[in-house]
């Protein structure tokens, strides 16, 4: 499979991995060199070498940079987070302009690194396109993910793969061709010992150093060959100066120029005994040991062997220094790896004791935790190079578990929000169809039950909700606006009514008091219960004249001559149609809770006094306070009858009342009405007569007609006052 293929197929896998996993934190080409340095040498820091194995790992070390030639730097450098700010377009851009200006060796940590940011931000994109699509179709079949600038990315990635594996090949070619070269120069060094170059000693050394220049000319030769190369060059230049005879004094001259060269190179080591950076001391000291075997030559025999162990003995100073040195970084790594190891800790019990947290604004305060905590894990700095990519791994399988939680609620969360979506668009439907109904009181009410119900349901996805809110206050707007158009007129008919309905009682009123109503009848009583009922409704805020009109009528009744169990029984009815007509449903619930209320109150007092009687002997019978409680639980029990007969009978007015059929059914009514009695000798209880509001009649003798009239009236006016307040 060619690389451009094996580029193409990337395995699904790759996707489901956290990009922060691709980098540690973002370092840069010179830091993770760093890291590398210490590490190692951390990892050596309890050997102890001499002078000769530090001098030849210096060697070793100057071998393996002697591949890397003068245009290897880096000609360019990114700051990571400021490639994560740009989008793929830009990094794009940023990529093609690079590859365009310089050459791939000098820019290839660069690109490297714009390839991790456009992977991170594409995986990304990738993991969000899959969860919608789940989501809508609730599996990964049949997904497929493209993006454009992704795949011009992938096509300039590739070139820059082509381009650096050509690079590499003309490189390799020419550290073989560079290695050719000092074959050469060491076979013209032989000759020159041999003799096969015939001239003058000063002629001949001149040559020397025409080939020596030569030879540090050549940079780049294959790492292996790089020591051999280097000793036998020094060989063959020891060998001419022990060989060709020279003048004695020329050549003490030249001992004596190279020894003042070595001497420079000592002394540059010695102070680096003083640099306040141990670490960059040594890599100095590389490049001393460079310079003192490319561009010295040899000293006099009797001090060649001093000088070189004086040079041995600062490079072992300065190595034991920087070995001191990284023996306490060490204690500091391994300080770092116990940090580590505690933020790891933190985010496993952060993920453990939240597993179950279903609030918004819960993992929002826990995702700021734990992004701090990985801020603070990568601000820690370096551990031991043997457990760096444990470490990371650890934290980066911690990190994933607890965005696994994160993605599981908030893709639960994405279900639910589209649930309440479609909740509050039935709303936003119902509150359209409240316009079509013609009961207008009903209408407003289910309207605010619907604003109740809309507040109570929850978010909705943050990209529509600012949308379905005002879709739902024009709809709201557009009701109200309907229902005050509607009720405004309605209103104003129910005033009137009510302005009706004063004057006729009014009017009832002072017939009343000049006495025309003396010999009233029942038929009479009705057909002005039906006259007021046909006045109409009334606002609410002054229903208050239909309890003063039903005051009035029980006065009525009361000069009828009526049982007073009757005429209860007759206010009671009035007063429960008045709730119908008016559509007071309120107050008719209000009426059937207290008698509820009542009714359970007296049976638990009959059941009390039941079991009292238990305590009594059967031969007690003539015990007069068994015979009291006997008569009181009659009494209760008569009571507790009746309170359930007014309780059915008002389910019964409720459940048949026709407004229309009503005008024509008031016989019915009183005759079914009169079927609800109390024995002789009982009266309902204070509580009962004052939901009532029936005043007590005057029956003794004297009082007459009169003055039975006179107390009913003022009865009736007693909430005129209240009245003129209202109006």
């Amino acid at each position: 499979m060619s690389e451009e293929q094996n580029e193409r197929l990337q395995p699904q896998d790759e996707f489901e991995k956290d990009s922060d996993n691709q980098s540690i934190g973002g370092l840069n080409a010179e830091e993770e060199m760093m890291s590398r340095d210490l590490s190692e040498i951390t990892e050596e820091v309890e050997k102890e070498k001499s002078a000769d194995e530090i001098v030849e790992e210096i060697e070793t070390e100057m071998a393996s940079q002697s591949e890397s030639g003068a245009d290897e730097g880096e000609a360019v450098s990114l700051k990571r987070d400021v490639l994560e700010q740009w989008t793929l377009k830009q990094l794009n851009d940023e990529f093609r302009d690079l590859l365009d200006k310089y050459p791939v060796n000098q820019i290839k940590n660069a690109l490297y690194q714009i390839k991790r940011v456009v992977d991170e931000k594409f995986n990304k994109l990738y993991r969000e396109a899959r969860e919608k699509y789940e989501e809508e179709h609730g599996s990964s079949l049949g997904f497929h993910f493209q993006l454009p600038e992704k795949t011009e990315f992938d096509a300039l990635f590739r070139e820059f793969k082509r381009r650096l594996s050509d690079y590499r090949k003309e490189y390799n070619r020419m550290l073989e061709e560079n290695l050719k070269k000092k074959e050469a120069i060491l076979q013209q060094l032989r000759d020159l010992v041999y003799g096969k170059i015939e001239g003058s000693p000063s002629k001949l050394y001149e040559k020397l150093n025409e080939l020596r220049q030569e030879w540090n000319a050549i940079k780049s030769v294959p790492r292996n060959q790089y020591n051999h190369l280097w000793k036998t060059f020094k060989y063959w230049e020891e060998q001419f100066y022990e060989i060709i005879k020279f003048d004695k004094k020329y050549r003490e001259k030249i001992y004596a120029e190279n020894l003042e060269k070595k001497r420079k190179i000592i002394e540059k080591a010695r102070k680096l005994l003083e640099f306040e950076d141990p670490i960059k001391a040594f890599s100095i000291l590389q490049e001393l040991h460079r310079d003192w075997k490319e561009k010295t030559g040899p000293v006099s025999a009797d001090v060649r062997e001093e000088v070189w162990q004086e040079f041995k003995t600062l490079t072992k100073q300065i190595h034991d220094r920087r070995k001191a040195y990284m023996a306490e970084m060490k204690k500091i790594y391994e300080e770092n790896l116990v940090k580590k190891r505690e933020i790891i800790e933190k985010i496993k019990a952060i993920t453990e004791e939240n597993a179950t947290v279903r609030e918004h604004a819960r993992w929002q305060l826990l995702i700021k935790e734990v992004e701090a905590l990985k801020e603070e894990f990568f601000n820690i700095g370096f551990v031991p190079r043997k457990l760096a990519d444990s470490i990371r791994k650890d934290f980066y399988q911690a990190y994933r578990e607890f965005n696994r939680n994160k993605n599981a609620f908030y893709k639960s969360l994405k279900q639910k929000q589209k649930e309440n979506l479609e909740q509050k668009r039935k709303l936003i439907e119902e509150v359209k169809r409240l316009q079509e109904g013609e009961d207008l009181q009903a209408a407003i009410e289910r309207c605010n039950q619907i604003k109740e119900e809309w507040r109570g349901i929850g978010f909705v996805p943050k990209s529509v909700s600012e949308k379905v809110w005002q879709e739902f206050r024009e709809e709201c707007k557009k009701f109200m606006d309907y229902y005050y158009g509607q009720t405004r007129s309605i209103q104003d008919e129910a005033y009137q009514n009510y302005l009706h309905k004063k004057n006729y009682l009014a009017e009832l009123k002072a017939q009343f008091k000049e006495g025309k109503l003396d010999g009233i009848t029942k038929e009479e009583v009705n057909e002005i219960l039906k006259k007021w009922k046909s006045l109409g409704r009334v606002p609410d805020n002054v229903r208050f004249i239909n309890n003063k009109f039903n005051r009035f009528i029980t006065v009525l009744y009361r000069k009828l001559n009526l049982d007073e169990n009757e005429i209860r029984l007759m206010d009671f009815k009035n007063r429960i149609k008045s709730y119908l007509d008016e559509g007071d449903y309120r107050g008719l619930n209000k009426e059937r809770r207290i008698i509820r209320e009542k009714i359970e109150r007296l049976e638990r007092e009959i059941a009390q006094a039941e079991n009292n009687l238990l305590f009594f002997k059967s031969s007690d019978e003539n015990n007069p306070l068994l015979m009291s409680l006997k008569e009181k639980i009659k009494r209760q029990q008569s009571k507790l009858d009746f309170f359930r007969q007014k309780l059915d009978l008002i389910d019964d007015l409720e459940e048949t009342y026709d407004p229309e059929a009503e005008e024509d059914s008031e016989a019915e009514g009183e005759a079914g009405a009169e079927n609800i009695r109390v024995e002789e000798g009982d009266s309902v209880e204070e509580g009962e007569k004052a939901q009532s509001v029936e005043p007590e009649a005057e029956t003794s003798e004297g009082g007459g007609a009169g003055s039975e009239s006179g107390e009913h009236i003022e009865e009736a006016d007693k909430s005129e006052e209240d009245e003129a307040k209202e109006e």
